[in-house]
């Protein structure tokens, strides 16, 4: 998305946020050209910061960005992408259930490498 939902936390001032997105930052200057810079400036403003082409099955990986999460954050929110898959034919939108499942199952597995102890996702 947009950075919307990170860019209230921030402006909630109650925590620093890290903000990453799997797409690169030109991609969604082209997609949200009205908003996606207000949002990336409210996080950066209040001290947070952005990251883009970040994989969240890989935020255990031993490469950079990765390994700059390793045990960095108390808490670790992720925005759960939806997967409509009601227009699709029957065996397709199973499909696609499954390959979401297979992404939230890898998240969370990769996600604990990146929080302090006690951390909580």
């Amino acid at each position: 998305g947009d950075f919307a939902f990170s860019a209230r936390l921030a402006e909630n001032g109650r925590c620093t946020i890290t903000a990453t997105t799997i797409d690169l930052e030109d991609e969604l200057e082209a997609r949200y050209p009205l908003t996606f810079q207000k949002h990336k400036r409210a996080i950066e403003s209040r001290g947070g910061v952005c990251f883009f082409g970040v994989d969240a099955r890989l935020l255990a990986a031993n490469a950079t960005p990765y390994k700059d999460f390793r045990s960095r954050f108390e808490k670790v929110i992720w925005n759960n992408p939806y997967v409509d898959a009601a227009p699709l034919q029957a065996h397709r939108a199973v499909a696609a259930q499954k390959a979401h499942k297979r992404l939230v199952d890898a998240y969370l597995s990769s996600a604990q490498s990146c929080l302090r102890g006690g951390g909580i996702i």
